[in-house]
């Protein structure tokens, strides 16, 4: 049950501001906010509100308050937080400046409205519908897994989703004035926070707005790059596992595409145990398809019921594909299901270009995102809901 806050604040660009926010991060999705820049349509909104649809507490600042009689308020049972840039030391209610960063602005109002009605809000755990997790992979290097990933985020954006790129590549994506920093936090101190929390069973009690940045190339939302990258080095399987759950039930995004390095490690294991549907890109290249054909091998080998379970969800992929194979699949299971083709113009092209201008690739990439929405060619797809 979502808490249901009131926002009065006479500034109207703060209240467009706080909206939008919350439109578009985890919080929108627990929290009802009705907001007023009007003292009189306050008053009147609060006079006129049934008792049974009351809201739960309201956010004002002392402007929408101050003048009410002392008995009025009390039969109101105007329970609020004051909204203030000073001390306000007078007002019998909480303070909060609201000039504070928005999320830890709204990490106290909540906590506020949990104290009130303990019953109406549990953010870890509350009800999250589970969002799809794409996962691209290959066994070989320069496949174009970043580029494939980029264009599946760009696909998929442009339908109105709302996505996360995780790139646990050794060497992701460069830091740079592009970046637009979210949160202050970085990556490595939310892997030591998954760390810690998962000694006692639980996710993080901190929103993922803290440590994202958006990037113009990925438009959604990613972690910046490690500053030390022995830790994402050192990552096992269920430290990834762990990091891919804090993004997918994080309630702000509709799905979340996961990149990898090509050799087997924790990250690629973590990886295919998570993800919902798995993209293996191959090419037609004699060392690529045997270091495929080897990767399989292993990991049938390693543990058959897992290989089982890794097939069923993964679609194979001829990327850069000229239009004829050249060699022979060395096993079975490497039938690819979709092409996608070789786009010459990419070949000294930066990634801004390579994403500006491709309709033949995103032709292609589009017949690939409905064979994960339909789950065609015998895959088992139905571990996650992906919502058209």
């Amino acid at each position: 049950m979502k808490i249901h806050m009131v926002l009065a604040v006479e500034d109207q660009s703060y209240v467009e501001a706080f909206l939008e926010y919350v439109r578009g991060s985890e919080y929108g999705r627990q929290v009802q906010i009705t907001a007023f820049s009007r003292p009189d349509a306050f008053r009147r909104f609060w006079l006129e509100t049934q008792a049974e649809v009351k809201p739960d507490f309201a956010a004002a600042e002392p402007a929408f308050v101050e003048g009410w009689p002392e008995k009025e308020a009390a039969g109101l049972d105007l329970p609020w937080v004051c909204l203030s840039n000073t001390g306000m030391e007078e007002v019998q209610a909480p303070v909060l400046s609201k000039f504070r960063p928005l999320p830890e602005l709204l990490e106290n109002l909540l906590e506020h409205g949990c104290r009130r009605h303990p019953g109406s809000l549990q953010l870890q755990s509350a009800e999250i519908p589970k969002v799809p997790v794409v996962g691209i992979y290959s066994a070989a290097g320069g496949t174009g897994k970043t580029t494939v990933g980029l264009h599946l985020m760009k696909q998929l954006a442009s339908g109105g989703k709302r996505g996360f790129y995780l790139n646990l590549k050794t060497f992701a994506l460069p830091s740079s004035s592009a970046f637009r920093q979210a949160g202050s936090r970085g990556l490595a101190e939310l892997l030591y926070e998954l760390e810690a929390a998962a000694e006692h069973g639980q996710m993080p009690d901190v929103p993922i707005s803290g440590y994202i940045v958006r990037h113009p190339l990925v438009q959604g939302d990613m972690f910046g790059q490690a500053a030390n990258l022995r830790e994402l080095i050192e990552m096992d399987k269920a430290e990834t596992v762990r990091l891919i759950d804090y993004v997918a039930s994080s309630g702000s995004y509709d799905f979340v595409v996961v990149v990898c390095d090509a050799h087997p490690d924790g990250r690629a294991e973590g990886l295919m145990e998570r993800c919902d549907y798995l993209i293996w890109l191959l090419l037609d290249d004699e060392e690529v398809l045997w270091r495929t054909a080897a990767s399989m091998e292993y990991y049938e080998k390693s543990n058959p019921e897992a290989y089982s379970r890794l097939l069923a969800k993964t679609q194979f992929v001829f990327n850069r594909f000229s239009g004829t194979s050249l060699f022979p699949s060395p096993r079975p299971e490497l039938i690819p299901s979709i092409t996608l083709p070789e786009i010459p113009d990419w070949r000294h092209s930066s990634k801004a270009r390579v994403l500006a201008d491709a309709p033949a690739f995103q032709r292609d990439l589009l017949r690939l995102c409905r064979l994960l929405r339909n789950g065609e060619h015998g895959g088992n797809y139905g571990s996650a809901p992906w919502h058209d």
